[in-house]
């Protein structure tokens, strides 16, 4: 039967390995056997131990970058669309100049580089962290010219 040839194979094999370490047992002495074995019980655990602190590692800076790449999508989505208002609010504001519409023309000049200033001084801030500002200060102004 098949099972019984495999048994007895695995028995061969066994018996083959036990002559085998009775042999290196032999040539290396029975007290430098225990101590070898000792040195590959700590081999092992020390191969373990890289192992988890590998995996803990490779954790713990997945989370991270993941977390820093989170903040950043974050951070870009609001500048785009503090971005978006700004170029608006300027693009009203040019419109109602060039159709005639703007009520105070003495002062275009003046009001136009104000907005310019404006918008160049929040591309300025909005790109250094945690600058706070509130947007619709600087989108009233530019809709009031």
């Amino acid at each position: 039967s098949p099972s019984s040839s495999a048994d007895g194979v695995d028995e061969e094999a066994m018996e083959k390995e036990r002559r085998a370490a009775a042999e290196r047992r032999d040539a290396v002495g029975e007290e430098m056997e225990s101590v070898l074995r000792v040195l590959g019980g700590v081999l092992d655990e020390i191969a373990n131990a890289q192992m988890v602190m590998c995996e803990s590692l490779e954790v713990s800076l997945s989370q991270t970058l993941e977390t820093f790449a989170g903040i950043e999508y974050q951070e870009t989505n609001r500048l785009r669309s503090e971005a978006d208002v700004l170029t608006e609010s300027a693009e009203e504001a040019l419109a109602k100049y060039l159709h005639g519409r703007h009520p105070e023309r003495t002062n275009t000049e003046e009001q136009i580089s104000r907005v310019v200033q404006a918008v160049a001084t929040s591309q300025v801030g909005s790109a250094l962290k945690g600058w706070t500002r509130s947007g619709s200060a600087l989108a009233d102004e530019a809709l009031a010219l």
